[in-house]
């Protein structure tokens, strides 16, 4: 029996098809923290199952907190920001450009959503209007030297923003230096700040400006290492803020892996997914998604047929082993230990990266069919020299 006929036979015999989330009963009763990856932000399916899959683990197992790959503070902020205005406009300035689609909605806007707290992980900012808003509702709380302060520290903050892609880092940094000692001036102030009905995200709002101007005094090669040392930070943060909670962390595989790969090891990325499998391996459970059939959307949105030139790709295994999607548990699996290759998306199109999945996820989810986010139009958007639409991004 050649090889990949005994390994869709195992398959077949272990994998669940995934007609409900009834099938991570078992696996997430004791779990705190679970993490669900994406080999690709452009596939309305995944955006669909997560939403489902958070749905299940909210009204069954608990799980209370959505961490998204995504500013801390404006994602806390839409939950209240939603009650005044359209939630569209909510999603298009609190979250990256990667969220806005009308699968995502349903998480703004679902009456079973709104017990819900929306947070995020990542250091770097969203939007100015977010920001605005944010700075809006605290500046009660502020006296008027710190709210002048911090207006011009925002100011100097996304001036450089919209420099960075566009800029030498040797022009910038004085610039940069320059805003980060306001940043620490305000960081100063803010145990004193008593007026403020949520200091400690005031704090954590300051510090994680400070952070991502940081990340952008590195170098290209470093600042993926440090990008990724403070998202777990502000992991650790949340579970300490959130005491008692259960969270859900939405992300893309290559943030919620727990193991490193060659690239990781090349440039010491220690991501959230392996800094989590050290310091709570039993606290955490960890699902790849990966896409068997269909059409994916690079960042770019342009669209992309889902092909296997190897037969040694797992989603063609999968692909062949059912009708409908599946739920892979690796733990105890054969194929789970042996290297694959799998589909993971670049800027431009999906690229096969061989991997051992039960090195890297405690399971993986395979979806058939998969299409397209419905995108909603984008903002602030630059063309890069071909004519595509360049955005920041992951």
């Amino acid at each position: 029996m050649w090889k990949s006929q005994k390994y869709l036979q195992e398959i077949q015999k272990s994998a669940i098809e995934v007609d409900d989330y009834t099938c991570l009963n078992s696996y997430v009763r004791e779990k705190r923290i679970v993490l669900l990856g994406e080999s690709s932000h452009g596939v309305g399916d995944y955006y669909t199952e997560k939403i489902k899959m958070i749905q299940y683990l909210h009204e069954h197992h608990g799980f209370n907190v959505v961490v998204f790959e995504n500013g801390l503070i404006e994602s806390i902020k839409s939950r209240e920001r939603i009650s005044l205005e359209e939630p569209k406009l909510v999603l298009q300035q609190h979250f990256m450009d990667i969220y806005h689609n009308e699968e995502m909605l349903a998480l703004l806007k679902e009456s079973w959503a709104q017990n819900l707290i929306l947070t995020g992980m990542d250091p770097q900012p969203m939007y100015r209007e977010a920001s605005t808003y944010y700075i809006k509702t605290i500046k009660n709380g502020l006296d008027e030297v710190t709210y002048e302060l911090l207006q011009i520290a925002e100011n100097q903050y996304f001036e450089l923003d919209d420099q960075f892609l566009s800029t030498k880092l040797k022009h910038l940094k004085p610039k940069i230096l320059t805003c980060i000692n306001s940043y620490k001036e305000l960081l100063d102030k803010a145990h004193l700040i008593n007026e403020l009905q949520q200091p400690l995200l005031f704090h954590k709002f300051l510090q994680n400006r400070i952070d991502w101007l940081t990340v952008n005094l590195k170098g290209l090669l470093s600042s993926g290492a440090a990008r990724a040392k403070y998202m777990y930070k502000n992991v650790e943060w949340l579970l300490k803020f959130y005491r008692g909670e259960k969270l859900i962390i939405w992300a893309y595989n290559f943030h919620i892996c727990k193991s490193k790969t060659w690239f990781n090891k090349l440039l010491r990325i220690q991501n959230v997914g392996y800094s989590l499998q050290k310091s709570r391996p039993e606290q955490s459970f960890t699902i790849g998604l990966y896409a068997s059939s269909g059409h994916v959307a690079s960042l770019y949105r342009n669209e992309l047929e889902i092909k296997f030139h190897y037969k040694h790709h797992l989603e063609n295994i999968c692909n062949q082993s059912s009708e409908k999607s599946l739920f892979l548990p690796l733990n105890d699996s054969k194929y789970g230990a042996k290297k694959w290759l799998l589909f993971e998306s670049g800027m431009r199109g999906n690229l096969p990266k061989r991997i051992k999945p039960k090195a890297h996820y405690d399971a993986i989810i395979c979806l058939k069919n998969v299409r397209l986010p419905k995108y909603l139009p984008r903002k602030n958007t630059l063309n890069d020299e071909s004519g595509n639409l360049e955005i920041k991004n992951d």
